[in-house]
C-alpha cells in the first residue's frame, strides 16, 4: 500500500508539561486573585502584566476567557504571588483600574489558606461543548474497577462505544473547519489529540484506502498496563466513527502494537476490510 501523506510530530521527550490546575500558591507564599474584563485589543494585557511586574506581584496562573477573537471584551483571571512585594494590594488595584482598557476589576482573597481559585470561569468548554478535568488516576481506578466487577470484554466494548461518540463529533467538528480528504482530518486529529492532552502522535501514514496512526503516552492504554491485549478500545471507537465517512462502511481498526503489552507505543491501522 503506498503512503501518498505522512505527518511526524516530535518526541515525547521534547515536549513540556502543561499544568492545568485551577487552584495557585504555595505553603508559606502570599497568593491574590484578580478577575478583570479587559478589552479585547492588541496590547491590552501587556499593559496589565506590566502594572503587576512594577509591583513586583508575580503571575502565577492565568486564565483567559475570550468565546470568539472578535469579542468585545475577555474575562481574564490573574492569580499573583505577593510574597516579595510591598506594594498594597488597594493602591495595585486603582493604577489597575487607570489602565482604559480595563473595564472591571475584582480581588480574590484564597480560597482556602494558601491556594486562590479561578471560580469565576464556568463551565469549562471545548470548542462548545461543555468539558470537566478528569485526572488520569481516576480514569485508572474506573477501567480497573469496570474490569474486575464485569470482565475486560465488557470494559473494552464499553469503551469501544464511548470511542464511536467521539468519533462522531470529532468529524462533524472537523468538517466544520473544512476537512475534507483523509489527509485533513489525519493532520487535525494529530493536533487535536495533543491540545487535548490524550497522546502525542509520533507519525501518521495516510494512503488511498488506509491510515496508520503511531502514538506515545496514549493515556487509555497506559492506565490499562499491564496486559496480554491492546486496550485502545476508546480510541478504535473513535478513529472508525471519524473515518468510516471516508473509507466507507468497510472500515476496520486494528491496535497492532499497545504500550499495555510492552510495546514502545501505540500503533493504529484504518483500513477497508478490502483492503
Amino acid at each position: 500500500m503506498e503512503c501518498r501523506f505522512r505527518c511526524e510530530g516530535s518526541m515525547a521527550a521534547e515536549y513540556v508539561p502543561l499544568k492545568v490546575s485551577r487552584l495557585f500558591g504555595e505553603p508559606n507564599r502570599r497568593a491574590l486573585g484578580l478577575n478583570i474584563i479587559l478589552e479585547n485589543k492588541p496590547g491590552a494585557l501587556a499593559k496589565v502584566a506590566n502594572v503587576l511586574g512594577a509591583s513586583k506581584f508575580n503571575i502565577i496562573g492565568l486564565d483567559v476567557s475570550l468565546m470568539r477573537p472578535t469579542d468585545e471584551v475577555a474575562h481574564v483571571f490573574v492569580a499573583v504571588d505577593v510574597t516579595e512585594s510591598e506594594a498594597r494590594v488597594d493602591d495595585v488595584v486603582t493604577l489597575l483600574k487607570d489602565i482604559p482598557v480595563v473595564r472591571a476589576i475584582e480581588t480574590v482573597k484564597p480560597a482556602w489558606r494558601h491556594l486562590v481559585a479561578d471560580e469565576r470561569h464556568f463551565p469549562l468548554l471545548i470548542e462548545e461543548g461543555r468539558a470537566i478535568l478528569i485526572p488520569v488516576s481516576l480514569m485508572r481506578s474506573l477501567i480497573s474497577t469496570v474490569k474486575d466487577r464485569l470482565g475486560g470484554p465488557a470494559s473494552g466494548a464499553m469503551r469501544w462505544l464511548q470511542g464511536l461518540g467521539l468519533g462522531e463529533a470529532l468529524y462533524l467538528l472537523f468538517s466544520e473547519h473544512g476537512a475534507s480528504k483523509l489527509e485533513d482530518f489525519a493532520k487535525l486529529l494529530s493536533v487535536y489529540l495533543k491540545a487535548l492532552g490524550w497522546c502525542i502522535v509520533k507519525r501518521i501514514d495516510v494512503g488511498d484506502d488506509y491510515v496508520r496512526i503511531s502514538v506515545e503516552r496514549y493515556w487509555e492504554c497506559e492506565v490499562s498496563s499491564p496486559s496480554t491485549m491492546s486496550e485502545g478500545h476508546m480510541m478504535r471507537g473513535m478513529l472508525y466513527c471519524l473515518f468510516k465517512g471516508l473509507l466507507g462502511p468497510l472500515t476496520r481498526v486494528e491496535e497492532s502494537l499497545c504500550v499495555a503489552k510492552g510495546d514502545d507505543y501505540c500503533e493504529f491501522e484504518v483500513h477497508t476490510s478490502l483492503a
